[in-house]
């Protein structure tokens, strides 16, 4: 009885917490974007940026063909993106400059498919995109992670695993995986090397699994309904603590079942008792994950009611993956991944929209394109002024600017999507092309004619490729 009052009395204050988050978050967006001229005004900053940038920006079809810089620049904007700091290559610990290694090329590699059963080509593309350091642990990846997939699998919805579902699950993994990494140092016996990774992957594995099935499911229309949905958060409202007593018509369902296994070894690895940041770090991620999946098309949303939940899921997204990997998360780090939630969520969105469209997902810019017609900002604008706030942040840092702008160049490359419905797009140019200087640099990189490498996806493609053609 006690266990169950300690956990009520914790999902209780995380709620209290999550209502001054999203107070505070709004208070970062309101002072730092409104009123709305001052989006106009950075959005005007930026674009004459970008046109200076310009011979760098296309200079970019050149870098982008040589896999080995990109894993450099992964690294470096690792530890603008996710820090807050600069760190050069050659700062960077030993075990993070092992990727800078020929051999490691193979992480981009198309899938040769060469008759093998699903689940040893997963692994062998896994084994190629997770280099352990010296120390290992080997086993994980060569036995426990195999195991999980071939449990784990059959048991996501088709519908997920088909929106590259299971390459979220790698990604999330992967992203745990780096921070650990980075925390690794000189100092550290073989013992300790060994036993950081090893719960960073276990717990890397679980938390992208529960992470992206949650936020897939809640998103999709085809798996559950509404009804379904609302028993769903009321199970997850009780398993993210660590509560599996509560029972209802869901339970039986083989998702529900692969779920809730994956939260209970997620609690056996992380004990609530001895992890209270973390946990409250999945119920913020939790309660943001709920409100964004709780938005529809027909409804006028304020600024506010917009963009605040979006900030904090794709903050706190991060700030479980720190958590999960073992790293110490302070106000400075924590400030930081607030400040920059909200740029790389509009890129992911604007990677994205054509099959958010055609999936119709509810993003802030979907509901531009298809909501109520009197809304106040343009996605776009609001894209282009986050950058030029987050690089007043680093100072124009030159390494940043260079990341950034092939960042954005990727991002801009994915607009002329020409699988994307007509009407689809005719409104979508209608957007970028409301300020003439906008459409003439979109058009100019796109007339480049250029493919670079996107290591936020293209790393997990293979891996999707794989997994779908097992569906």
């Amino acid at each position: 009885m006690h266990k169950e009052v300690s956990q009520q009395i914790f999902f209780k204050e995380a709620q209290a917490e999550y209502i001054a988050l999203k107070k505070k978050t709004w208070s970062y967006f309101h002072d730092t974007f409104l009123p709305i001229s001052r989006i106009d005004q950075y959005e005007n900053e930026m674009l004459s940026f970008l046109k200076k940038e310009k011979k760098r920006i296309l200079l970019h079809r050149i870098i982008g063909q040589n896999p080995l810089l990109e894993i450099k620049h992964v690294l470096e904007l690792f530890y603008f993106r996710e820090r807050g700091e600069k760190v050069s290559l050659r700062d960077m610990n030993p075990y993070l400059r092992e990727y800078l290694n020929r051999d490691n090329l193979k992480i981009f590699n198309k899938p040769q498919f060469n008759g093998k059963p699903i689940l040893e080509e997963l692994n062998d593309l896994l084994i190629h995109r997770i280099k352990l350091p010296k120390s290992g642990p080997d086993e994980v990846i060569k036995s426990w992670l195999p195991e999980q997939f071939e449990k784990d699998l059959k048991n996501i919805p088709k519908q997920i695993l088909k929106e590259e579902g299971f390459g979220k699950v790698i990604r999330v993994m992967a992203g745990v995986f780096l921070f650990a990494l980075s925390d690794l140092n000189e100092n550290m016996s073989d013992k300790e090397v060994h036993d950081k990774i090893e719960i960073a992957l276990k717990g890397g594995y679980f938390y992208g699994m529960f992470y992206p099935l949650i936020d897939g499911i809640l998103d999709n229309s085809l798996v559950f309904s509404s009804q379904q949905k609302t028993e769903l958060v009321n199970l997850l409202n009780h398993w993210i603590i660590g509560d599996f007593s509560l029972k209802n018509t869901l339970s039986s369902n083989p998702s529900m079942k692969l779920l809730e296994g994956i939260l209970v070894k997620f609690h056996k690895l992380f004990p609530l008792q001895d992890n209270h940041q973390l946990y409250k770090a999945a119920l913020m991620l939790h309660f943001s994950q709920i409100e964004d999946a709780s938005k529809n098309f027909q409804t006028q949303y304020s600024i506010e009611d917009l963009y605040v939940p979006v900030i904090i899921k794709a903050s706190y997204t991060r700030v479980v993956a720190a958590a999960v990997s073992g790293a110490t998360i302070d106000e400075k780090m924590h400030g930081h991944m607030i400040e920059s939630g909200l740029i790389y969520q509009m890129m992911d969105d604007f990677r994205d929209w054509s099959s958010d469209t055609k999936n119709k997902l509810f993003t802030p810019f979907t509901y531009y394109l298809n909501g109520p017609s009197n809304q106040l900002i343009n996605p776009f604008s609001l894209f282009l002024s986050v950058n030029r706030v987050y690089f007043t942040k680093f100072n124009n840092d030159p390494l940043f600017v260079k990341l950034m702008t092939r960042k954005l160049s990727v991002t801009i490359q994915r607009f002329n999507d020409k699988n994307t419905p007509k009407e689809t797009r005719v409104k979508f140019w209608k957007v970028i092309n409301k300020n003439a200087q906008i459409g003439e640099i979109v058009s100019q990189i796109h007339a480049s004619k250029y493919r670079i490498l996107d290591p936020d996806t293209d790393f997990t493609k293979p891996i999707d490729e794989i997994v779908n053609r097992g569906i």
